[in-house]
């Protein structure tokens, strides 16, 4: 749980109060704390982010995916589809931009 909550002793006993009041499953509590991981991550700035914890940042919301139970997480799992394809949307419009300014310097 220590681990789970990034060190942070009062967060993990924070969860695991949670968790009992909610009755939940050791692979439950796992997905609401990556669930709050991910949320946390969607407040990251550009200036804030290196690579590194980009990458940190995917590999938490993967290992949550895979956590995922397909027929319980299906609303979880629709709406990462929807953001996931809306991230793809802007990197394009962001990169087809980049090159219309190429374009025009050139």
């Amino acid at each position: 749980m220590i681990l789970l909550a990034h060190h942070d002793v009062k967060a993990a006993c924070g969860w695991l109060r949670e968790a009992e009041e909610n009755n939940w499953l050791v692979s439950q509590l796992r997905k609401q704390i990556r669930l709050d991981q991910a949320d946390k991550s969607t407040n990251l700035t550009i200036k804030s982010v290196n690579n590194a914890s980009l990458y940190q940042h995917i590999n938490s919301l993967y290992s949550f995916v895979k956590s995922c139970d397909v027929d319980e997480d299906m609303p979880i799992l629709d709406k990462l589809e929807e953001d996931a394809r809306s991230l793809i949307k802007v990197i394009g419009e962001k990169r087809s931009a980049r090159t219309r300014e190429l374009a025009v310097e050139g």
